[in-house]
């Protein structure tokens, strides 16, 4: 085990000795160096560093590039352990082994493959690792976090570079296929005048919802009718043959109606020329026709030749418009029918519960009947003062009523228009 020097004495036969000395020294077998064990991920190569010798032989020769090196390379798929010869120059042999363990290289894992619409939201994910890296970055708001969140507009594939607690790196896709985004156009925004309708209308996609619903005939549809009340704006949500949904709003501006008022109801003497007067609007159309051309036909002249009702249309700077009609009597014609009826006046006009009729001393005593436009005699309680007879109904509909005053063979008539 170390070196040792031997004396030897030879003696003969006569007696006779001598010594010699042979010297054996002993060369060291424990020159072979290795590194210590190592780590590796799947896939990765490294080169074993054997020193101490002058040759070598390295089992088993799995992995290695070249089992007789000092220097092999190897690219290990398992964990494997290396038994290492070692000769030196005076032909002495050393032993000693390496370990090698290999981390596994498929554990990254990533969202399966997907189809979406275009620009919407989908979560992506990925896991195995303590770090990761998304490429490329397009449509992702954070390339470096686990799950982001894509909001793609085209197909893409996505590469997610997973690291783990050793280090070692594994890579997995993710596909997704885009639907091309589509624009909804709902039509422009509109102003229509109250009581007025409008058609509504998409030509995109296979289904719809309009809301809200108020207003509208029906809301699964591409072209609802709309009649509103009020201005109004309308969201529609079309899906597409994709189911892709896309979305748009219209407002609709809803611009009231002008209150017209056409004057009171009239009686005239058959001949006589009466001119009738509108306010409310900024023009008129006059039904039947006046006698002369007008410009606005604010004011117009009429002369029918019996009981007429004349419709008066009449128009706000806006374009809508709204109605009132004169009722022009044509009596044959008492003088003092006439003379009577320019003596008379009813107020409030337009009522709600009640009306004061002021007459002249003649027709203090005369009879009060309502009607309705249709005829219909209506209920009243009277009371009369110093020539003013107030007159009180209820529970009468809203529209024009008829206000006759009867007196000693003298009739005369007013319309009244009954609100709430």
């Amino acid at each position: 085990l170390t070196d040792i020097i031997y004396t030897v004495t030879a003696i003969s036969t006569d007696g006779c000795s001598a010594t010699a000395e042979v010297v054996v020294t002993a060369n060291s077998t424990d020159f072979l160096v290795l590194p210590g064990d190592l780590a590796l991920c799947l896939g990765e190569s490294t080169t074993l560093t054997a020193t101490g010798g002058i040759s070598y032989n390295w089992t088993p020769a799995l992995y290695l590039d070249d089992a007789t090196s000092a220097t092999p390379t190897c690219t290990p798929l398992a964990d494997i352990t290396y038994v290492v010869y070692a000769y030196n120059a005076d032909g002495c042999a050393d032993i000693d082994t390496i370990s090698i363990i290999v981390s596994a290289g498929d554990f990254a894992s990533a969202s399966p493959p997907a189809t979406i619409c275009g620009g919407m939201e989908i979560p992506l994910f990925a896991s195995g690792g303590t770090s990761y890296v998304w490429s490329p970055s397009l449509y992702l708001d954070d390339p470096f976090s686990a799950t982001p969140i894509c909001t793609p507009y085209a197909d893409i594939t996505y590469y997610v570079s997973v690291t783990n607690v050793s280090g070692c790196v594994d890579v997995d896709t993710v596909v997704l296929t885009v639907y091309p985004e589509f624009t909804v156009v709902a039509g422009p925004d509109s102003t229509i005048c109250i009581g007025g309708q409008i058609k509504l209308f998409v030509t995109e996609g296979v289904s719809y919802n309009w809301t809200p619903s108020t207003f509208l005939d029906f809301t699964n549809v591409a072209s609802p009718t709309s009649i509103p009340s009020s201005s109004i704006d309308y969201i529609v949500y079309v899906t597409d043959a994709n189911g892709c949904i896309a979305s748009d709003t219209v407002s609709i501006i809803v611009n009231p109606s002008p209150t017209i008022y056409g004057g009171e109801d009239v009686i005239i003497c058959r001949g006589d020329t009466i001119s009738l007067s509108a306010t409310g609007g900024i023009n008129y159309i006059w039904t039947p026709a006046p006698l002369f051309a007008c410009g606005t036909c604010e004011t117009v002249e009429v002369s029918p030749t019996s009981t007429t009702n004349y419709l008066v249309k009449g128009f706000a700077a806006n374009g809508c418009f709204g109605f009132d009609n004169v009722l022009v009597t044509v009596d044959i014609c008492s003088a003092i029918e006439n003379i009577l009826a320019q003596q008379i006046f009813i107020y409030p006009n337009p009522a709600k519960t009640f009306i004061s009729i002021q007459v002249p001393p003649t027709l203090q005593n005369a009879t009060i009947k309502i009607y309705t436009i249709l005829g219909a005699e209506i209920p009243v309680e009277i009371k009369r003062n110093n020539g003013i007879i107030e007159v009180f109904f209820n529970d009468v509909a809203p529209g024009e009523i008829i206000v006759k005053i009867i007196g000693d063979g003298v009739v005369v008539g007013k319309r009244v228009l009954k609100v709430d």
